[in-house]
């Protein structure tokens, strides 16, 4: 991957050398170097580096993130043209207790921080610099007795686990908008059809940015069976996202 063709596609070409450059191509192209011909060349280029950069060096996700560079933080981009921001292959967790749990239930809190067997996210909020292009979410769960978040055996939902869970629906927000809202039973294959899967790829990934709160909330079709043992729910968000070296 060029890192300066990166920096151009999401900063623009505009210092001094650069200019005199593209004073030299309007010309040959007969076209008057005008201050906003200039522009108009400028914006043509950095869309031409982008979309070679998001045909033939990157990722789905990443070309994604490039194309969507201005809705990032100017902080972030100035970060990426001084070499200070890379790409990286991104799973974010967040696991909870929903025994005996109704109704709608918020995975992430603002008390939470960063735990091992708990969340890899502090605050339900992406680091400084991290910006997720969500492309697939992963939902497993496991019941027994005395079980946390940091022993449970987690394994895709199935038909066969509690029906309030798996009737019901799964619903990410970011910034304080619904981005997506799905049943559960999306996340799997039914038992008796064989080996579940454990995941839902979006068709259309979503743009998680820095700074943005995360809420993962499950809406539950009833109430999770009474039981002397725990319910333990995983949901994993997965995708591309840019992070300061």
């Amino acid at each position: 991957m060029n890192q300066e063709n990166i920096e151009k596609a999401l900063l623009g070409l505009d210092d001094e050398n650069e200019s005199t450059e593209l004073g030299l191509v309007l010309r040959k192209m007969n076209v008057p170097a005008t201050p906003a011909n200039k522009i108009a060349m400028n914006q043509f280029a950095a869309q031409t580096i982008q979309k070679n950069i998001i045909e033939k060096n990157l990722t789905k996700g990443q070309g994604l993130i490039v194309a969507q560079a201005e809705n990032l933080e100017l902080e972030t981009r100035k970060n990426w043209k001084a070499g200070r921001v890379s790409f990286t292959d991104t799973e974010k967790y967040i696991r909870k207790d929903i025994s005996l749990a109704a109704g709608m239930v918020d995975m992430f809190e603002d008390s939470v921080s960063k735990e091992v067997g708990v969340t890899n996210v502090s605050k339900g909020r992406l680091e400084d610099g991290e910006n997720l292009m969500l492309e697939r979410i992963e939902v497993n769960f496991d019941r027994g007795a005395g079980i946390t978040t940091k022993t449970a055996d987690l394994a895709p939902v199935t038909n066969a686990d509690d029906n309030a869970l798996y009737n019901g629906e799964l619903e990410i927000m970011a910034g304080g908008k619904s981005i997506i809202r799905v049943p559960v039973s999306s996340f799997c294959i039914p038992k008796v059809q064989g080996s579940p899967a454990n995941g839902f790829n979006l068709k259309a990934p979503k743009l998680i940015k820095e700074k943005e709160e995360i809420q993962v909330r499950i809406h539950f079709a009833g109430t999770m069976a009474t039981s002397t043992d725990k319910d333990i729910i995983e949901v994993k968000l997965i995708g591309d996202s840019t992070k300061l070296r």
